[in-house]
This record gives structure tokens, C-alpha cells and sequence, in this order.
């Protein structure tokens, strides 16, 4: 939770105020940012190391790209350079727009269906198309990345049609499964290189968008998917489906939930899947701690499911947690019953994915899991949809469809230099309103992430530590974090909707 965030460190920095990022208007380096006003001020305690999770981990992926999705660039084909400079290290295939590394793209039977996966012999390699695929996947490698490798469909699209959402009947799973198989032995060693180290089944569940048959029935596919697989391939961490965002309000409520029947069903078949996937798309930094923590408990057969059968046991101990897609939401809800009662107007989707705003609760976010049993995150998402840079539309994704980098994908390289430099993280405690991830490296030095997410500007310090000559690199709708300032006085002021990262002297 967030004031019970361990974290360390120090951080914050002069702010900005709120507008709308765009090309039109240049951004000042932070030496040139106004004084800022103390709304309000706290003390950050520093701690030792977290020794409940030391590491700081990656959670530096990114769904789609680095090929741009089909209909989403002004004349780009590559985003390779652009993941390389916000240090993105894994990608998720899926949304390219076009089939290119689905199932439903690479395996085709030739029937009157799209897809068509009966009626021919999925063994034999001529009813594999693998142009696009290959394409995508030597972008992936040759740029560096490693590949968190989704065997599953893309949201319909309109071209081609999706006739079906999933294998329809036994004869096309066990075909699907067969067709599963020669893709990964043909991209875990891919151009020499194994980009592969964790499978992903099925993109998102539930929801007729990728599967239109029943819940049971998805259970007894992904069982027998699983089991095929993991024979074929030992080595690999297999797991999955992605519960989608309303599931894991479910699972944090308490309430009866498809991941509930899911495990239940793996309980059964006795099966432990090297990990456990998740989504939820929140503008409160907050519910990513708690969902995190609800699924722990379902995990664990805690709390609201103290009944399940695996209370106790262990039996899913050794499963890794991972958020295989996250981000800001687009949705209003009410709050008193968490329902979703419509979509926020287009124009005011800059403040949600393109403005301080956007960067400094998807910073919260990112630091949150930090602090929660999160091994992977995805953002959703890395190419495409991201809007255009004269600030007339905006969308999820880090770059604008020119290519330029978003106060988002400025904010995520923040995030990167921490993972990068300072790996062991620390406890810290602070009673305000900033989100707060301590750290530091091998010598011993130390650095903080700050995200402010409230309208006030916030002045902080640190008992018993001089902040005078501190390195702030700041994030803002004024700010972009390429020229660091440098601390004069013993209190630093993070200011509304700001992300800013301190080195320590």
C-alpha cells in the first residue's frame, strides 16, 4: 500500500504544472523550471535493504512492437532504436493488427474459415506461412530483446476477419497444439540466438474477443496445451492466460472468479505452472498493491479463499506472479461500486496516456509492483496507438506515431536507469502522498524514484542525510529528464504530477 511502501531513498525535485505535451511546445531543462511553492512537505526514513525481495526487478517489457502494427506509423517500419534508448528489455507479441506472430496468421489449412485449422495434416510444414513472423522476430532479436513468446490470437481485426475465436472443437486443439509446437521449435532458436525464455498461453481471459466457447471448455484446452508443451519443452517457463482487468477486481473483492476455477482446475490435474498471468488497468497507483496481494492470497489459499483445497499446501509456491499487461485506464468507473459506466472523452486522453499526469501514475504503478510479488510486467503498450504529437489525439502507446518519445516512454527511462545502476532495493517509509522506490548499487550508492501523483507541490527531506548536491533528473509536461539539476538546499520539492529520479551524493 502506499504509505506502507517499503522503500528508500531520496528523491524529488522541482515540478511543473500541467499541459498538454507536444511537439508545438519545447520542453525547459529542469535548470530553467520555476521556483516552486510548498503546498506541503515530509520526512523520508531510510532503510536497509528489503531483505523480503532485494532485487530490484526488471518490469521493463512492453506488449507489440518492435515492427510497427499495421496502419499505426507515418512512414515507420522499426521501433528498435526507440525500445533501445528507454531501455525496454522483453516484448509481448501480440496487437500487431495483422496476424503476423498469431496462430491464426501462421497455421492455415486453406478452408472457407479464417482462421482454418482442420482438414489438412498440421504437421506438414506447407500449410505454415512464416514471412511475417520471421520478420517480426529477427526485429526482436537483432534489436536485443528477449521475446515473452504469446501463442494465442489478436483482438479481431478487420482485416482479415476472424471468423471464430479460438480452436472450435478437439480436432482443432489438437491441431492448434501441434502447430504451437513447430513455432516455438522454430523461434527458441532463433538466428542462432535463444530470445525465449518464458510461454505465454492464450493472450487474455476470459472474453469472446479471444475465446468463444465456454469457461470449462478453455480450461480443458489450456490443461492439454500445457501438458504438450511442457513435455516438448521442459526447459521453458510455460504459463499464462492473462486475466483480464475484471477478473483481477473480482479476485481483490473477494468474489467468485474465473482464475478461482482456473486453479482449481490445475489443482486437480496437478499441475503447477511455472507462472501466473494477470492484467488490470488502473488510474490508482494503489490497486496494483492490492492485486497483487489478492491474487497472493488466491495463490496461497488466503484470506477470502482460506477454503480452496491447495490452503496450506504450498502448491503453487514456486508459481512466478506476472503482470502480462498493465497500464492507465481509459474507463470511468463509479466509485462506490467499481463498475465501468463509460469511456473517459477523447479529449481528455492526453491527460490519461500523453501528459505528467499520464507518466507520474503509470510511475506509481510501476513502482507499486515493485514493492508487491511481481517477478514481469507488460506495458500495454510499446508500438502503435500512441496518438499523434501535435497533442490532437493520443492513445497507449510510449511513442507518437512519428516516433518521438511520450512523457510515458521519458518516465520509463528513469525507470530503466534504476534497474540498470542501482539492482538491490530498499526499505524506506514516508507518510505523503509520493510514491517512493529506494535503491542502490554495489558501492553503496543510493538513488530514489519519486512519482507524485496528487495536485499539490511536495517538499521532502531526509533526517540525517544532506540532499545538497543531489543529481535530479526530472519528468513533467515542462520537463524530460535529459539534463539533471542539481540540489542546492536540504529540501527538495517534487512538484504535482511530476516523476523524478535522485542520485545521492
Amino acid at each position: 500500500m502506499k504509505k506502507t511502501l517499503s522503500i528508500i531513498l531520496i528523491l524529488s525535485l522541482v515540478l511543473i504544472s500541467c499541459g498538454e505535451p507536444t511537439e508545438k511546445t519545447p520542453k525547459t531543462a529542469p535548470n530553467d523550471t520555476p521556483a516552486l511553492s510548498v503546498d506541503s512537505t515530509t520526512t523520508i526514513t531510510l532503510g536497509s535493504v528489503d531483505k523480503s525481495d532485494p532485487t530490484v526487478k526488471e518490469l521493463l517489457g512492453v506488449i507489440s512492437g518492435p515492427g510497427v502494427p499495421t496502419g499505426q506509423s507515418k512512414g515507420l517500419s522499426d521501433l528498435s532504436a526507440q525500445f533501445q534508448e528507454i531501455g525496454v528489455t522483453s516484448v509481448r507479441n501480440n496487437d500487431y493488427y495483422d496476424d503476423r506472430l498469431d496462430m491464426e496468421g501462421i497455421f492455415n489449412c486453406g478452408g472457407e474459415t479464417y482462421p482454418s485449422w482442420e482438414g489438412c495434416d498440421a504437421t506438414d510444414d506447407s500449410f505454415y506461412n512464416w514471412e511475417k513472423s520471421d520478420a517480426e522476430m529477427s526485429l526482436i532479436t537483432d534489436g536485443g530483446f528477449d521475446s515473452f513468446f504469446r501463442l494465442g490470437g489478436e483482438w479481431e481485426n478487420s482485416e482479415p476477419n476472424h471468423d471464430f475465436k479460438g480452436p472450435q472443437n478437439a480436432t482443432q486443439e489438437d491441431n492448434w497444439i501441434i502447430a504451437a509446437e513447430k513455432v516455438v521449435a522454430r523461434y527458441q532458436d532463433w538466428q542462432g540466438k535463444s530470445p525465449i525464455e518464458y510461454l505465454d498461453i492464450w493472450t487474455e481471459f476470459p472474453g469472446e474477443r479471444f475465446w468463444d466457447r465456454s469457461n470449462k471448455e478453455f480450461y480443458t484446452f489450456w490443461v492439454k496445451a500445457y501438458k504438450a508443451l511442457k513435455t516438448a519443452y521442459p526447459d521453458l517457463k510455460i504459463g499464462g492466460p492473462g486475466f483480464e482487468g475484471v477478473v483481477s477486481k473480482k479476485v481483490m473483492a473477494g468474489e467468485k472468479n474465473p482464475a478461482e476455477a482456473f486453479l482449481q482446475t490445475l489443482y486437480k490435474e496437478g499441475i503447477k505452472p511455472d507462472w501466473f498471468g494477470w492484467h488490470l488497468f488502473s488510474n490508482d497507483p494503489q490497486d496494483f498493491v492490492d492485486a497483487a496481494n489478492a491474487y497472493e492470497d488466491l495463490l496461497q489459499g488466503r484470506g477470502a479463499y482460506e477454503e480452496e483445497e491447495w490452503a496450506g499446501t504450498g502448491f503453487f509456491d514456486n508459481t512466478e506472479r506476472i503482470v502480462d499487461a498493465y497500464g492507465n485506464s481509459n474507463k470511468e468507473e463509479d466509485d462506490e461500486t467499481d463498475s465501468i459506466i463509460g469511456f473517459i472523452p477523447d479529449e481528455e486522453l492526453q491527460a490519461i496516456y500523453a501528459s505528467g499526469q499520464a507518466a507520474a501514475t503509470l510511475s506509481a504503478s510501476w513502482i507499486s509492483m515493485q514493492y508487491a510479488n511481481v517477478e514481469r510486467a507488460y506495458y500495454y503498450r510499446g508500438a502503435g496507438s500512441g496518438g499523434s504529437s501535435d497533442g490532437t489525439s493520443s492513445g497507449p502507446g510510449l511513442f507518437y506515431s512519428d516516433g518521438s518519445l511520450k512523457t510515458l516512454s521519458e518516465a520509463f527511462k528513469l525507470w530503466s536507469q534504476v534497474v540498470q545502476d542501482y539492482p538491490t532495493l530498499l526499505v524506506v517509509n514516508s507518510d505523503s502522498d509520493l510514491w517512493i522506490l529506494a535503491a542502490q548499487n554495489t558501492a553503496g550508492e543510493k538513488v530514489l524514484l519519486l512519482s507524485n501523483t496528487s495536485t499539490k507541490n511536495i517538499g521532502w527531506s531526509i533526517p540525517g542525510t544532506s540532499l545538497k548536491g543531489a543529481k535530479i533528473y526530472t519528468v513533467s509536461d515542462s520537463n524530460d529528464s535529459q539534463s539533471p539539476a542539481e540540489a542546492t538546499e536540504e529540501q527538495i520539492i517534487t512538484g504535482a504530477n511530476t516523476v523524478n529520479l535522485v542520485i545521492l551524493p
